[in-house]
């Protein structure tokens, strides 16, 4: 009896000091493989993706470096010797080809109503004629304005655009890029009686660059010159105004400065030049 109770007892001591063993194993590490949950889930894909890889930072291609010729527009300037007032502007051409057909669009529009403004002038400038006519009875009480365009530019620059104003009104306007009007070295632009007093003329002249070889950029540029001239005209007297367009400097002068303008006048009577004698 009392063996069986020993082995009994062994028996129980066996079994306790099997299971604390069992107990005190570590947990089994975290499975490997192609189907195994990962130990950290919320840091990684879900099973049977990848990371994609993280793409390099876009790079910037380097801008092209323009020609060191002239900037694509100058501001206004007025050259050296010019009249006061006189501005010279050169831009390039293409920089507005967005709304190229409406710019083109609104000259012809402009044209037409300036060409309608210099025949409202015209009749107004007739009719004044008339009126000192009738009223004076002679010529001592009215004058007469005769206005002329030179073009002494070079082939550098062709002549593309003429607008001159009196007293703010257009009497002439011309727009060609044939370079027909370019062509020619005088032109008449306006011949009225005119009231005495002081008159102002204004001029708005637009050139087109041309060039061949190292000078071909030229092509695509255009040189507006807008200028001015104040006279005073005293009754019975004939005025006859140039606006002469021409190149100043020198081969070192920068090209957006040579073209300008300068006015000269003659005055003599009325009564002389109505009968063909001279000043």
């Amino acid at each position: 009896m009392a063996n069986t109770v020993s082995r009994i007892s062994f028996v129980l001591l066996l079994m306790t000091a099997v299971s604390t063993a069992a107990g005190a194993q570590p947990a089994d590490p975290a499975p490997t493989g192609p189907g195994a949950t990962p130990a950290y889930p919320d840091a990684l894909p879900p099973a049977g993706e990848t990371t994609p890889a993280t793409p390099p930072p876009p790079t910037t291609p380097p801008e092209a470096t323009p020609p060191a010729t002239m900037p694509a527009t100058t501001g206004p300037t007025t050259p050296p010797g010019s009249p006061p007032g006189t501005t010279v502007q050169a831009v390039r051409e293409g920089e507005d080809q967005a709304v190229a057909s409406y710019a083109l669009q609104l000259r012809e529009l402009e044209q037409r109503i300036n060409q309608l403004k210099q025949e409202v002038f015209r009749s107004k400038a007739r009719l004044a004629q008339l009126a000192e006519t009738v009223i004076q009875g002679s010529a001592s009480g009215r004058s007469k304005i005769k206005i002329i365009h030179k073009n002494e530019m070079s082939g550098t620059f062709q002549l593309v655009k003429l607008v001159y104003l009196l007293d703010n009104s257009p009497v002439y306007q011309q727009v060609d890029d044939s370079g027909e009007l370019g062509d020619l070295e005088e032109i008449n632009v306006y011949e009225s009686i005119i009231a005495p007093g002081d008159h102002t003329v204004a001029v708005e002249i637009e050139y087109r660059g041309y060039g061949h070889g190292i000078f071909s950029y030229l092509q695509g540029y255009r040189f507006r010159v807008n200028s001015s001239h104040t006279i005073t005209i005293a009754g019975g007297k004939e005025v006859v105004i140039e606006g002469i367009g021409f190149e100043q400097g020198d081969p070192l002068t920068a090209i957006e400065e040579r073209p300008t303008i300068r006015f000269t006048e003659q005055i003599r009577d009325l009564a002389a030049s109505a009968t063909g004698g001279g000043e």
